[in-house]
């Protein structure tokens, strides 16, 4: 929930020059649902930093260097068969008991 005078105060913000910009662990899939009814911004974080966004823009460059670590954006290889360091901690920690959707 984000109150209307917040709304008001962060345009008064914007309107001084002031950048604002949203940061969560959101996966980016929820972070763009929230930024529809959310107070306009000049920069949205998504997924730990992972995922930056300049308006509706996806920053390709920047999601780009967490490749090695994380793979592709655009895979279609299952998570279960990803060989990057994010995955294989996925898959352990599943052993383990956890559970996570392995979406982002």
């Amino acid at each position: 929930f984000v109150s209307h005078r917040t709304v008001q105060l962060i345009d008064q913000l914007r309107a001084k020059g002031v950048l604002f910009i949203y940061v969560t662990a959101s996966r980016a899939a929820v972070l763009q649902e929230r930024l529809k009814v959310l107070a306009k911004a000049d920069c949205a974080a998504g997924e730990c930093g992972a995922r930056i966004y300049f308006g509706d823009e996806l920053d390709l460059q920047w999601t780009k260097g967490f490749e090695e670590i994380s793979g592709a954006l655009d895979t279609s290889v299952p998570a279960e068969q990803r060989p990057q360091p994010l995955w294989v901690l996925y898959r352990e920690m599943r052993q383990k008991g956890l559970r996570r959707t392995p979406t982002s």
